[in-house]
């Protein structure tokens, strides 16, 4: 999820800060932040992180290019089925 460190870059937020405000400790958050790793992301940390920037799940999975919920055109949003078997099916890949 690479649009993560660009969300808080923008927000002028160090890891450290993000972390501390979502309740998640500085590993979690770095490993989100690089999924190829192979460390798997919670899915309520994903929202946690959308939910905290006013975006998308889709935009942060770069999924869709639209950065914010408003920008998002109806009907090109994922529900979160959708995403969750999305999810599942890239991790087992």
């Amino acid at each position: 999820m690479r649009n993560i460190a660009h969300l808080r870059s923008q927000h002028g937020i160090s890891q450290r800060e993000l972390a501390e405000k979502l309740n998640l400790s500085l590993p979690t958050l770095q490993n989100a932040e690089k999924p190829s790793n192979g460390v798997d992301t919670r899915w309520s940390t994903i929202e946690k992180l959308a939910t905290y920037f006013n975006v998308s799940v889709d935009y942060l999975m770069g999924v869709n290019t639209a950065n914010t919920k408003q920008e998002s055109k109806e009907g090109n949003e994922f529900t979160k089925e959708e995403l969750s078997l999305a999810y599942d099916f890239l991790r087992n890949l």
